[in-house]
């Protein structure tokens, strides 16, 4: 028959050749635009996300795109053939792929989360400003507008920090735990700035009921911190706000053993939070933790600097005092009271005598001392050789510091309740 033979198929969809050929025409073009806009949809996510993306020509961009494509087309259902595809190279031996590369990629992008979240934390986000800043810097090098660029930056780092904190939330919080850390580290030099003096050698250690005393005492300051915030802003507490404020005040007085308001400070402010939310019926916030923390640890450290500082300024006859004042709360925390009277010489075996500022009602013979300078005189150092109840306490300037360093510690931490 003359002219043209419609070219039947077995759906019925095509009815000529050239209804063929044109729907053919159009799945072409369409299909190249998918692959672009695959192909884009890609280089972005990788923007975002700091990987590799590498497409030097248009070409590669469609090439790359209808590649994605390919991989997300459903696979054939049993009892249907597939569809006809390109025959794939096959593997050589001279380079296979290696099975541990997806698991060693993955422990990759954990600890590069890890370490932009510690980079987070501890330079405050001034991080990612200064890298965008300088990417933005580069770009304007090759034309672009610096404004535009920065933000486009600043865009991409954004981005890059909510996928850290979608797909990698437990490495990241971890990497701002770490960068937390840090700051907080950073501020026991600090404090050390205005020194604190050194206890001497023959100075009595504390015993666990000096021990268990500082920490009820602190904690009880602790909840004193939290009834003050609470009638400052006009509101009343939970239980389980107070029962953490005394946690977190036990933990601080602990801490503060070491000499530094800073270090007592975080440790308090940590806690406090972690125990508020305990004790609430909350999940603990490990960010809120950080902060509480961090707020804690820079007011503590500065109340320790300005109580050392002052410490160390006062008059011999204050130090003096003070020394003496601590001995007799040290006696009283103990489970012993100071006997009043006069001071009393206590003669020495071999000849000269000593005389303590303080005996206590257990018969302890008690030396005080206060200051960076203080040191036990020939006859002191001869009594402590030889007689077993003889205690020397020693009070430094940094002992004031963390004492001034409590209470600017609970101010720091409140800010975040």
């Amino acid at each position: 028959m003359a002219g043209r033979q419609p070219a039947r198929q077995r759906t019925g969809v095509f009815d000529t050749i050239e209804n063929w050929m044109n729907q053919r025409n159009a799945d072409v073009q369409r299909l190249g635009r998918d692959a672009e806009a695959a192909a884009h949809e890609a280089l972005g996510r990788a923007a975002r996300t700091g990987q590799q993306f590498v497409a030097m020509r248009p070409g590669d961009v469609v090439a790359i795109g209808a590649r994605i494509l390919n991989q997300q087309k459903p696979t054939p259902q049993a009892g249907r053939p597939a569809a006809p595809t390109a025959r794939s190279k096959a593997p050589t031996h001279s380079n296979p792929e290696p099975r541990s590369r997806p698991i060693v990629q993955s422990a990759g992008d954990q600890i590069l989360a890890g370490a932009r979240g510690a980079q987070d934390a501890f330079t405050f986000g001034l991080g990612d400003r200064l890298y965008a800043g300088a990417r933005a810097i580069g770009d304007a090098a090759h034309g672009a507008d610096l404004g535009e660029a920065y933000g486009e930056r600043m865009a991409a780092e954004h981005d890059r920090d909510r996928y850290d904190d979608k797909n990698y939330a437990a490495a990241r919080t971890v990497g701002k735990v770490v960068g937390t850390g840090a700051q907080i580290a950073a501020l026991g030099p600090m404090e050390g700035l205005v020194l604190g003096g050194a206890r001497i050698a023959q100075a009595t250690p504390l015993i666990a009921r000096e021990v268990a005393v500082l920490g009820g005492l602190s904690g009880a300051a602790g909840v004193g911190g939290q009834l003050v915030s609470d009638v400052a802003q006009r509101r009343l507490g939970s239980a389980g706000d107070y029962l953490g404020a005394g946690v977190g005040g036990a933990v601080a007085g602990l801490a503060s053993r070491g000499g530094y308001g800073g270090y007592a400070g975080a440790a308090g402010g940590a806690a406090t939070s972690l125990a508020q939310d305990l004790a609430n019926g909350r999940i603990p916030s490990i960010d809120k933790a950080r902060d509480t923390a961090l707020a804690g640890g820079v007011f503590g450290a500065a109340g320790g600097m300005a109580g050392r500082a002052g410490a160390d300024r006062l008059s011999r006859a204050t130090k003096e005092q003070i020394g003496e004042d601590v001995s007799r709360i040290r006696t009283w925390a103990r489970g012993d009271k100071t006997v009043e009277g006069s001071k009393i010489r206590e003669y020495l075996a071999g000849g000269g005598y000593t005389v303590p500022d303080q005996r206590t009602l257990a018969g302890e013979i008690v030396e005080s001392k206060f200051g960076r300078s203080a040191r036990l005189s020939k006859r002191q150092t001869q009594a402590y050789g030889q007689l077993p109840n003889f205690r020397v306490d020693h009070s430094l300037p940094k002992d004031v510091g963390v004492l001034l360093g409590f209470p600017a510690a609970q101010v720091g931490m409140r800010e975040y309740d």
